[in-house]
């Protein structure tokens, strides 16, 4: 698969791993690879969201509503099993999203079964916010090798963010 990056324009954030975009001509639920963040738990209505999930939705739509450039960079397999574009997000051209949530601590390393780009500088991310025990990694046991554990509640900065999907054209 080509290495090139495309343009695309910024939907809605859903969550803190997934966003939807304008790529080529058509609206696309876009998965950022390698990572994973706790749920927002928009189904079914009422669920609460898991600890330092609007932290990571917050902090994405901080970073994209003011990107003067937003490009996907494609790997593989393109799609996942719910039909979302799997992909590296670059803002501004320097800056790959995915590895910064994992370096601030909103994000695990997670979901690697093939060979994908960025791999050592995911891992590297995960492991400097690890250390410096950021936000998911400051709680112990918080983090399970299969995701996040439901059945803690722990305090997060973002608590007061409203529960909208940040839709904006």
């Amino acid at each position: 698969m080509s290495t090139l990056r495309e343009e695309v324009r910024l939907e809605e954030v859903v969550d803190g791993d997934t966003i939807i975009v304008l790529w080529r001509g058509q609206k696309e639920k876009v998965r950022l690879l390698l990572i994973d963040t706790p749920e927002m738990n928009y189904a079914p209505f009422g669920a609460t969201p898991e600890p330092f999930a609007r932290d990571a939705k917050s902090y994405i739509y901080d970073e994209l509503i003011f990107a003067n450039k937003l490009e996907i960079e494609l790997d593989h397999p393109l799609r996942d099993q719910h039909g979302r574009i799997l992909a590296h997000i670059w803002i501004n051209t320097d800056r790959l999203l995915n590895e910064e949530l994992l370096r601030k601590g909103y994000a695990r390393y997670a979901y690697d079964f093939a060979r994908h780009k960025h791999k050592a500088r995911y891992r590297k991310a995960e492991q400097l916010a690890k250390t410096e025990k950021l936000r998911i990694w400051s709680q112990p046991n918080y983090v399970k090798k299969s995701g996040f554990r439901s059945d803690k509640r722990f305090k997060t900065l973002a608590e007061h963010v409203p529960q909208s999907r940040h839709k904006y054209n």
